[in-house]
């Protein structure tokens, strides 16, 4: 027997919506149920999900850690998510070409195999490409 749960994936701290947290049926330790039951919240961190009873309902998003709860007789699941993952400070650099030298524009012309089997077309496209590299 299945049932429908809705609810809301927030920060603890800033009480702000988690768009696109998932939310899926899971055991006690927070594996998912096989097959998988999920749902993504939408922007306003809202979900709704059809669960088997007997089951928990686990709440994942980057940057906290996987909540879990069992699923009782409410019906109604708001995940308070604690950030406690704290990722590495990344460094990105970047060269600039100090030669002078411009870079070459390459400019490409398409053309289809029918215009190549005439041969005064394909002289002007072949005069086309030349004098768009020379100038």
């Amino acid at each position: 027997m299945s049932r429908t749960l809705e609810g809301k994936v927030f920060d603890k701290e800033t009480n702000q919506p988690l768009a696109f947290a998932v939310v899926a049926v899971t055991d006690e330790s927070g594996n998912p149920i096989q097959p998988v039951i999920s749902a993504s919240t939408n922007s306003d961190g809202t979900f709704k999900i059809d669960v088997p009873s007997g089951t928990h309902l686990s709440a994942k998003y980057t940057g906290y850690p996987k909540v879990t709860l069992p699923i009782l007789s409410n019906t109604n699941f708001d995940f308070a998510m604690q950030a406690g993952y704290n990722l590495p400070e990344v460094e990105v650099f970047a060269t600039k070409d100090n030669s002078g030298v411009a870079p070459k524009k390459v400019n490409y012309i398409l053309w289809s195999g029918i215009g190549l089997s005439f041969i005064g077309v394909s002289l002007l496209v072949i005069a086309a490409v030349k004098k768009m590299k020379n100038g």
